[in-house]
């Protein structure tokens, strides 16, 4: 029971995450114990981009670009009390290479790690690399949380106790975990960066969104996001607008894609990838399968200043249906079948039925396959045995991170394509090695069209990073203070610790226009399929899927 006036903040999330350190885990239901229990040393901002000191108060790069510093915040103490030093970072990343964790990707250019004394600790690199920093911020993001060197250190790492009873520097210290149910954490007084003002926080398991977005809106639940599917985009639009519930959504940096298999005696050829892209109408797919909680993704990077325009390869059914031509594909209602791999993380399975539709359109006839995340990532990335393949994976803030997706020596996710160019591959490694921005854009602008032209590869969407609180009990969350979803360290409680209901008309009023929503898409749907002559069967494969764990190096 809570003590009497003492403030708690209830979480909803989906997944259990099982152990509680993410080295070791890599799963969404952890992060906010990554996130607030532990911390890194340094995070990447809510903007996508920023580098955000955390333990580490700043560093320095040596100027041949080998050697960045860290300098570490001292006096510090883990959560039991003992001294934070530059030992635990030595011994953490370390062992994150040795084991070797799923975060091994972000550590792949360092050569040697290094203690100058208890605050200073230096990376040394293999080779210069002038996007490595970011990518080490976005890679601490996701679960390079620093571990307690004296309770880690000669015990087996991966069944050591501390794994399900984490002890950090962060804002909260672990209460309990109760399997299935929910994960308590208490502030930390000592914390560093100042107490913070809820005392206890509450993340309880909630595997169905229906009754996730009931507690939100009862109040008995006070934050949610669509990180690990709480709630299904399709049931955010009819209550964004409800007063007191609050809605950020901000790029996350998740794209969605096709890869193809370029080994494939049909998707071998090139001209084929590229018509299949221009018939797929990207703002269409992320209205239809995101509501609107998406953006379309017509070249092949992340809008900004990476961005090559010239490298768009945009809806134009007319082009696709000439190439289609060209390539000598009969004329007729299924020109050819091809069979299209998906997984339902992130909405992927309505986009899959959609994309199903749009190439229907210019006679390319796509035969589904569904499986948990595990089946198809033997299938697709592990035995190669697929044609087209839908996926969601991390992209940025930095464009070598396009590296590990394409680099066809990289065993695990990258190289599943088969594509190998030996042009695009120098340039990669040629832009690592530059640190003038408007070198390595050009060089990026060069990949960008090899992919354009090849198209091993086709964005389709970029996810936004959807967060909906009740303003009216909680202030001061991560999408509000510009940090991100899972901080909770200046999180705050609005008047009574008690939660507050909405009107009840106002919820009547939500689950009026929910239903009329999907009564609206079921229409388009069977409209879309009598129109449509003569019908084609359902394939077995299209039924739903239950929600899954992360990917490994990507939400």
């Amino acid at each position: 029971m809570k003590a009497q006036g003492e403030t708690v903040l209830v979480i909803a999330q989906q997944s259990d995450p099982g152990v509680l350190n993410e080295l070791l885990g890599d799963t969404l239901g952890g992060l906010f114990v990554h996130q607030n229990v532990y911390q890194t040393l340094v995070t990447l901002g809510y903007d996508g981009q920023t580098i955000v000191p955390m333990l580490a108060s700043g560093w320095t790069v040596s100027s041949d670009g080998l050697n960045y510093t860290f300098h570490l915040r001292p006096g510090l103490k883990w959560h039991d009390g003992a001294p934070f030093t530059a030992d635990d970072v030595k011994f953490t990343m370390d062992t994150t290479i040795s084991l070797p964790s799923w975060a091994i990707a972000y550590l792949a250019s360092v050569n040697r790690t290094v203690v100058n004394d208890p605050y200073n600790f230096t990376f040394q690199l293999k080779t210069p690399d002038a996007g490595w920093l970011a990518l080490f911020a976005f890679g601490s993001n996701w679960g390079l949380n620093i571990l307690p060197k004296h309770l880690y250190e000669g015990t087996n790492v991966s069944s050591n106790q501390y794994n399900w009873a984490p002890v950090g520097l962060g804002p909260y210290k672990f209460v309990e975990h109760v399997p299935g149910q929910s994960i308590t954490l208490a502030a930390n007084p000592d914390y560093w960066g100042g107490r913070p003002p809820v005392d206890r926080i509450v993340i309880k398991v909630i595997p169905q969104p229906a009754t996730a977005l009931q507690e939100l809106q009862s109040g008995d639940v006070q934050y949610v996001t669509t990180s690990d599917n709480p709630v299904a985009f399709s049931q955010i639009p009819p209550i964004a607008n409800i007063t007191n519930i609050e809605v950020s959504r901000p790029l996350s940096g998740v794209l969605t894609w096709f890869l193809y298999n370029t080994q494939d005696s049909v998707l071998s050829n090139a001209t084929l990838r590229q018509a299949i892209g221009y018939a797929i109408n990207r703002t269409e797919l992320a209205q239809k399968a995101y509501y609107g909680y998406a953006l379309p993704m017509n070249g092949f990077y992340l809008q900004g200043k990476w961005y090559n325009p010239a490298a768009e390869l945009g809806y134009n059914p007319a082009m696709a249906t000439q190439l289609l031509d060209q390539l000598g594909y009969p004329q007729g209602q299924c020109r050819l079948t091809l069979e299209f791999a998906y997984h339902p993380l992130f909405g992927m399975d309505v986009e899959a039925q959609v994309v199903k539709e749009q190439l229907a359109q210019v006679g390319i006839c796509l035969t589904l396959w569904s499986g948990d995340y595990a089946t198809w990532f033997t299938k697709v990335h592990v035995n190669g045995d697929y044609q087209l393949a839908l996926r969601a994976s991390m992209v940025g803030p930095e464009p070598s991170m396009m590296w590990p997706w394409l680099d066809p020596t990289h065993e695990g996710e990258s190289g599943s394509t088969f594509f190998n160019d030996t042009t695009m591959n120098n340039l990669f490694a040629q832009a690592k090695m530059i640190t003038d921005f408007t070198q390595r854009k050009a060089l990026y602008d060069q990949v960008q069209q090899i992919l354009h032209d090849n198209v091993p590869v086709l964005p389709l969407t970029a996810i936004q990073d959807v967060n909906l609180w009740r303003s009216d009990l909680v202030k001061n969350l991560g999408p509000t203070t510009g940090v991100n979803r899972w901080d909770l360290g200046k999180a705050e409680m609005i008047g009574s610790a008690a939660p507050g209901g909405l009107d009840p008309y106002l919820i009547a009023a939500v689950v009026v226009v929910a239903v009329v929503v999907v009564a609206g898409l079921v229409w388009w749907r069977v409209r879309k399929t009598r129109a449509s002559k003569p019908r084609m069967p359902k394939e077995p494969s299209e039924e739903g899927q239950p929600p899954e764990e992360r990917p490994p190096g990507a939400p």
